[in-house]
């Protein structure tokens, strides 16, 4: 893994961790993919998209990562409490936008984190494949932090989609690959034969 170097014309990412994999029965982000764990591939994926790099509540063990690991105020809030730790890491470091991905998704477009950069740096950029939002795989104005940890403070329902309702949002449409979506995340055994059985394609 080789983290780039801070480029000013990129944004930070934080991979989003938190998730209890249920469905998987055990911690999918270090499942084996081709013999590296499935976070790896993530971060081996949006590495050289981002100026910096961070986990955000990782609780396993990447030998090679060097980058920081963040953790929630509101844990049971799910991503969007993640999302709010990586807007204010990245606030902190002086970055006007924050990219986020989940910690599922091995196959994300090289060119995700510059497509996402071409809108304007007031709205959400919303991945997009087939016409289906991926909210968690977005660029986020900082700016929002404030309403974001009131959001989570006030709110009865903490879901993404709830959140962004009320801003600007625009969607970044990417094409699927001989059928493939590139945001394909993992949830069940099932899902990680099928990842291996495209990998190997």
């Amino acid at each position: 893994m080789n983290i780039q170097s801070i480029n000013a014309e990129k944004s930070p990412c934080v991979i989003l961790c938190g998730g209890r994999s249920r469905r998987f029965g055990r911690d999918k982000t270090m499942a084996d993919l081709g013999g590296q764990p499935v976070l790896e591939h993530v971060i081996n994926r949006v590495s050289p998209q981002c100026s910096h790099l961070a986990l955000a509540n990782f609780r396993g063990d990447i030998p090679n990562f060097s980058g920081a690991n963040l953790s929630d105020e509101h844990p049971d809030m799910g991503p969007l409490s993640g999302i709010l730790s990586a807007m204010e890491w990245a606030e902190n470091l002086g970055f006007a936008r924050v990219l986020t991905s989940p910690a599922d998704t091995p196959f994300i477009p090289s060119n995700w984190g510059e497509a996402l950069a071409q809108t304007p740096v007031n709205t959400i950029a919303i991945a997009q494949s087939d016409g289906r939002q991926h909210r968690v795989s977005a660029l986020w104005p900082v700016e929002l932090s404030s309403v974001l940890r009131e959001f989570l403070c006030t709110s009865k329902n903490p879901k993404v989609g709830v959140f962004i309702h009320a801003y600007v949002c625009e969607n970044v449409e990417f094409i699927n690959h001989n059928g493939f979506d590139p945001f394909f995340n993992i949830n069940t055994a099932q899902d990680l034969e099928h990842a291996k059985k495209f990998l190997k394609a």
